[in-house]
């Protein structure tokens, strides 16, 4: 079994989309929306990847490591938070979904470097047939 390495970096300080929800009514009907900060997170990240990812999203598993950099402790979001938005940006772009069958293992790390450039690293690490 072979593997092959991609790795995305997506700027800015992430957004828990977390309790980021919205109940509208549309034409009589319900929905949920995304508002504030992680909307605007999310918008930028996915516009993000777009540009970044070349193709079609993986069709085998991959194996996700997540690396947040943050420039200070100020309002450190909780990791799973910080995953199931980063997932939620990459998926139908560079993943194809973020099930299990998708993604076997995730893993999450972060660094707090004063003064750094705050962003997340996404490695996916594809398995190959």
């Amino acid at each position: 079994m072979s593997t092959r390495q991609h790795t995305l970096t997506i700027p800015g300080r992430p957004k828990s989309t977390k309790n980021s929800r919205q109940v509208i009514h549309v034409k009589g009907k319900v929905k949920t929306v995304m508002n504030g900060a992680a909307a605007e997170w999310m918008h930028q990240a996915r516009a993000h990847v777009r540009r970044a990812w070349k193709g079609r999203p993986l069709q085998t598993p991959a194996h996700v490591h997540i690396h947040t950099v943050f420039a200070n402790r100020r309002s450190l979001p909780d990791p799973d938070n910080i995953c199931n938005a980063v997932l939620d940006a990459i998926k139908g772009l560079a993943i194809h979904d973020d099930d299990l069958r998708s993604i076997p293992s995730l893993a999450f790390s972060h660094e707090i470097t004063p003064g750094a450039q705050e962003c997340v690293q996404v490695t996916l690490t594809q398995v190959l047939p």
